[in-house]
């Protein structure tokens, strides 16, 4: 039993060090060998499996952890971390709950928890539990930062602005707050203030593409188009396929005539989006598309403005699909 204690603690001290994970994982196996019954060698193992990315292997020993202390809190909540990080919501939610079930102020239960059931939209029970985990840690500058989220959801918008500012004061450089508190003065009409947080976000993160794409709403709300379209040629270049921002960059050529351009965006934008998705019952091909050149192709600048969305959507997608696909533009895709 010493000797397993010891191969413990000489796996767990190498298994923080990366390269050394292998030596780490033989030294825990000899522990697991000398005393299988012991829950905590199957966590220690299966931590050093998950900084390897060896998820299954990880799962297989919280599993074997939890065979002989159902109650084992860290087996539990690794496990439902993995789960969640996994897409598999309920097996997730039901390892926090046990552990709540276990020890009520849990803290990385109660905050595992309240991020899964806010990203599911159940923000009243998410703010429960970020209440119990800010009470555990009130220096945790993303539990702050979420509870501000959830408020802003349930109509809190004045607490939601406090708690993101107190994230801010927690962690001057955490950009998330400084973005969300940006748009919680925009839902209160306050642009400037919102332009200035989304501006400390990007300064903090250059590349923060959500602030980026937040900033370029605000300045074309404010008229500085320019502006905004430079923010949104950010995004893109960071993320080409970013549908939102190669959106708004085509609403703001347009307005310009830059029609080539706007094209060429609408294109993309309808291919991301997986557009076009037009089903024509009884239709013939040379009537749609001479209908397509009458009303459009023949007189660009002015059908542009058109308010006729059917015609509009013919068009665009006559132009994504080209000449040589007439049928297929005809019986839908």
């Amino acid at each position: 039993e010493n000797y397993a204690a010891t191969f413990i603690a000489q796996g767990t001290f190498l298994g923080e060090h990366k390269k050394l994970h292998q030596d780490a994982i033989r030294l825990i196996d000899n522990a697991i060998s000398l005393d299988p019954s012991n829950p905590f060698s199957w966590v220690r193992r299966g931590l050093i499996n998950e900084q390897q990315e060896k998820y299954q292997e990880a799962l297989d020993d919280y599993n074997k952890a939890l065979e002989i202390d159902s109650q084992y809190t860290l087996a539990l909540n690794n496990r439902g971390n993995i789960k969640q990080n996994q897409g598999d919501f309920q097996g997730a939610l039901k390892d926090y709950e046990k552990i709540i079930e276990i020890d009520p102020i849990h803290f990385n239960s109660r905050k595992n928890r309240g991020q899964l059931i806010m990203d599911k939209e159940n923000y009243q029970g998410a703010l429960e539990d970020f209440n119990i985990a800010l009470e555990i840690d009130p220096d945790n500058a993303e539990l702050w930062d979420n509870r501000g989220f959830v408020k802003e959801k349930l109509g809190e918008n004045l607490g939601a602005l406090e708690d993101h500012s107190k994230a801010i004061e927690v962690d001057p450089n955490y950009a998330f707050a400084w973005n969300n508190r940006g748009v919680a003065k925009e839902k209160q009409g306050k642009y400037q203030d919102a332009l200035a947080d989304y501006s400390k976000a990007i300064e903090i993160d250059p590349n923060f593409v959500l602030a980026l794409t937040n900033r370029g709403y605000v300045r074309r709300t404010l008229g500085y188009e320019q502006e905004a379209l430079d923010d949104f040629n950010h995004v893109l270049q960071n993320d080409k396929n970013n549908s939102t921002a190669l959106w708004e960059r085509v609403e703001i050529n347009k307005k310009n005539g830059q029609y080539e351009i706007t094209i060429a965006d609408r294109k993309r934008y309808y291919a991301l989006e997986g557009y076009p998705k037009l089903h024509y019952e009884n239709s013939d091909d040379q009537k749609i598309h001479d209908a397509v050149r009458e009303h459009f192709i023949g007189s660009l600048k002015n059908d542009f403005e058109r308010k006729d969305e059917k015609l509009i959507e013919i068009w665009y997608c006559y132009l994504f699909w080209g000449e040589d696909q007439k049928s297929s533009l005809a019986k839908g895709i």
